[in-house]
């Protein structure tokens, strides 16, 4: 049976109360969807009014205003299309460097620096949201039977959301790894570093931890990913992050491995590649192994957040953590299958980035004017560079403002299309053209480095990737940049949603505050009674 942990000072606070791995689970009462339908399309059905209402407005222009429109797009979609070549190509030395180095260790035996017993102990946090808590639990015992890091040194939370009373239940297995469920109640539930600021709050087991590993609920990670990761922060002192690689396992049908495809080119090549090109390193929300402290510092300053946006990774970089991606760090993740799920999952992404661009942009400025004499002056090893100032920028709001002049530029196209639809070749490339000499280089020089990073991303695909897939995402790639962008439509729905979350936490808050002062108030007007 599951059971609370008692207090006792003899054990750091608490007992482990064991259960067995066949009894059932708490039963879990039943709750509203946390999203409702109309919330879930309301990006979609702005995004859909944009174009219509795009692809109007350039219909009604005159010629000399849609030349000028054009080549302004034009040139934008040529300077993105080429910074993320760049960005692509310096990501295939991390690439190159970490496939070697599982080859040179495949062919020691797998054979590791730290001995087991100065190994720290590693704290796991699965995000479950409202996954079934029981068959997620049975498959992380039985993956973890067979990782290279001891399972005694392992502490496994499982974080579920959707109780009325926050708890956390101790479960007994046939392993040596200490587990626990956390129900998470709904005011410290709003967003992933609510959510691990309240987990890394419980006082037992998760104290003892240095290290903490943070996956998502239906993410796995490789056997060898958990020891890799700890032993690069037990050797490099300097670093205290360490981003992994994230790896979609396709289902049936191209669209599942087109989203493949696109988790491989933003986790194996932009990533790794943007912090070599732009000196600007930043974790994300999952496969992200932390110092404790430094999970907990920055878990804390962003928890009061309303809804996800990247917080943890700008938060840790505002406060100067060293992050090092790891391509030899690689968990699994199988995508749900369907045109909806891959919609809202792309969605969901720029949603995320569209809130950390109206929280963190300051960061470019921070500490960017020369202190006055007698304070405290920054680290040198810790002080930003110009370079990495505008890479915040342009990673910022930047992009989500060329977010919007790419897709005006789709609805450009279309437009003119409607309005001289073309009857031959000669008057579709007259068209396009313009026919100025600029754009023929702009459009060339565009699909050289289209051309060029499809190529590195195929270079860079995981094992599940066919080969014979390259035509078909050579053809499509102008979607996957359209399904990139999209960032300030996807967030106009959320804001409200922010701010009914915040109002919410402020009463909850207010509620827990006052309900002490409500007790005492009836605990005298009892005495007043009795006396």
């Amino acid at each position: 049976m599951t059971g609370r942990p008692s207090y006792d000072g003899g054990k750091n606070g608490y007992v482990d109360v064991a259960v067995s791995e066949e009894q059932p689970l708490p039963p879990r009462r039943p709750r509203p969807k946390k999203m409702s339908l109309i919330q879930r399309w309301t990006p979609t059905a702005l995004l859909l009014s944009y174009f219509v209402f795009s692809i109007a407005f350039y219909t009604v222009l005159d010629d000399y205003s849609r030349k000028v429109f054009w080549f302004l797009y034009l040139a934008i979609a040529f300077l993105v299309a080429g910074t993320t070549c760049l960005e692509a190509y310096d990501g295939l030395a991390p690439l190159r460097e970490a496939r070697n180095a599982v080859a040179k260790a495949e062919n020691d035996g797998w054979k590791f620096k730290t001995p087991d017993e100065e190994l720290p102990i590693l704290n796991l946090i699965f995000d479950m949201g409202e996954q079934d808590v029981a068959q997620a639990f049975r498959e992380i015992i039985h993956l973890l039977r067979g990782v290279t890091y001891p399972a005694h040194k392992m502490v496994i939370n499982l974080l579920q959301q959707g109780n009325d009373h926050a708890s956390v239940d101790y479960i007994g297995n046939d392993t040596s790894n200490m587990a626990r469920i956390v129900s998470v109640p709904a005011h410290a539930a709003a967003s992933i570093s609510a959510r691990t600021a309240y987990c890394l709050a419980l006082d037992a087991p998760g104290a003892a931890t240095s290290l903490t590993a943070i996956f998502s609920g239906d993410e796995r990670p490789h056997p060898h990913a958990i020891r890799r990761a700890a032993e690069r922060l037990i050797q490099d002192k300097k670093v205290d992050i360490v981003q992994g690689r994230t790896v979609l396992i396709p289902q049936k049908g191209f669209l599942s491995t087109f989203a493949s495809l696109q988790q491989d080119m933003f986790s194996a090549l932009l990533m790794p590649g943007r912090s070599v090109t732009w000196s600007l390193s930043y974790p994300s929300n999952t496969n992200v192994y932390w110092r404790t402290d430094a999970l907990h510092g920055a878990a804390t300053a962003s928890g009061l957040v309303s809804s996800t946006g990247n917080d943890l990774g700008f938060t840790a970089l505002a406060r100067k953590a060293r992050t090092s991606h790891d391509l030899k760090v690689i968990s699994y993740l199988s995508p749900q299958p369907g045109f909806v799920a891959f919609w809202h999952a792309n969605t969901r992404m720029a949603r995320e980035y569209a809130m950390a661009t109206t929280r963190y942009t300051t960061l470019a400025f921070k500490g960017l004017f020369q202190r006055h004499k007698g304070e405290n002056q920054p680290d040198p090893s810790t002080k930003w560079s110009l370079k990495t100032r505008f890479a915040i920028l342009w990673t910022l709001p930047v992009m989500r403002l060329v977010s919007h002049a790419i897709l005006q530029y789709f609805c450009m196209a279309w437009a003119i299309l409607f309005i001289d639809t073309p009857s031959s070749t000669a008057d579709f490339a007259r068209t396009i053209y313009y026919p100025y000499p600029i754009s023929e280089w702009l459009l060339v020089g565009g699909c050289i480095c289209i051309l060029a990073t499809v190529g590195m991303l195929y270079k860079a695909r995981s094992e599940f990737v066919p080969l014979w897939t390259f035509p078909i995402t050579l053809v499509l790639y102008p979607l996957l940049v359209v399904f990139r962008f999209g960032d300030l439509l996807c967030l106009l729905p959320y804001l409200g949603e922010g701010g009914l979350s915040i109002v919410r936490r402020h009463h909850h808050q207010q509620q827990q505050q006052q309900q002490p002062q409500h007790q005492q108030q009836q605990h005298q007007q009892r005495q007043h009674s009795a006396s």
